[in-house]
């Protein structure tokens, strides 16, 4: 007897601070421990609309690329990160329960980033 199991779409939708983002399932389902992860198992019980969260839109944009790259994106060409984002990110990553992220910010920024 085979379970039948719901396929999930390829991309999820975010509204995070009014800033609309699409993101992968997969890279989200990367940390599956996430606040993210779990939204869209919950989200997808119901339906597969925007999933909205009342957080920093504009941090977001870092998480999203940690997400897709697992590193906090600085150097190579990004601009560098004021030590007030840094923080911003980390409670970010705190929120989203994203460890990784999070000590990712308290190392120090290097030219070879």
């Amino acid at each position: 007897m085979s379970e039948s199991k719901e396929v999930k779409p390829a991309l999820v939708q975010f509204v995070v601070g009014g800033y609309p983002y699409t993101l992968a399932v997969a890279d989200v389902e990367k940390y599956p421990e996430s606040f993210l992860a779990r939204a869209i198992d919950e989200k997808w019980r119901t339906d597969e609309s925007a999933i909205e969260i009342q957080r920093d839109g504009e941090i977001f944009r870092f998480v999203s690329a940690y997400l897709v790259s697992g590193r906090l994106p600085r150097g190579q060409g990004s601009s560098e990160l004021s030590a007030d984002v840094v923080q911003a990110i980390k409670v970010e990553a705190d929120f989203y329960n994203l460890p990784k992220l999070a000590r990712e910010c308290d190392t120090p920024q290097t030219d070879e980033d």
